[in-house]
């Protein structure tokens, strides 16, 4: 239930929920979500890193801990246990928050963010977005109106 085949420019991926028993892709979750921030420096490396870590696990943590949060996952098609991007998502009252995006490096450019993107449940709202990395900052303003576009707006995570 809730799985979709999609094309890519690299193969076909199928998308469906984070499999919640899966540490696997639990733990690739975690890392990429707290090393993408830690990597794009700033403030984020002005703490030791293991304090930093821990912090970011309870911030995530407590986004996944709510009941209208959803991770869409996108798996190779052939090779299932292959991991290509997943997507993290709250439905609340005042829109959809899209908490964080990961595509793995070697699938980036192919369409894999575009697909889960287009995987989500209907909702019928405004789109916002709770976590933005420096990476995401500046693919937007190389395209400033790419966030305008898909109605972006930022807000606090908590």
């Amino acid at each position: 239930e809730g799985r979709v085949i999609v094309d890519l420019a690299i193969g076909r991926a199928d998308i469906s929920p984070l499999d919640p028993t899966n540490r696997g892709e639990l733990e690739l979750l975690y890392s990429s979500w707290i090393r993408s921030y830690y990597k794009a420096g700033g403030i984020y490396r002005t703490r030791p890193e293991a304090a930093y870590d821990a912090d970011q696990r309870e911030t995530i943590n407590q986004i996944l801990s709510k009941d209208a949060t959803f991770i869409l996952v996108a798996r190779d098609d052939e090779f299932p246990d292959t991991v290509k991007g997943w997507l993290c998502a709250e439905d609340r009252r005042d829109g959809r928050v899209i908490h964080f995006a990961y595509t793995r490096s070697m699938f980036r450019r192919h369409g894999v963010f575009s697909a889960l993107f287009r995987a989500q449940p209907k909702f019928d709202g405004p789109l916002l977005y709770s976590h933005w990395t420096f990476y995401a900052t500046k693919k937007f303003g190389k395209r400033p109106g790419l966030a305008k576009k898909l109605g972006a707006v930022y807000i606090n995570p908590t």
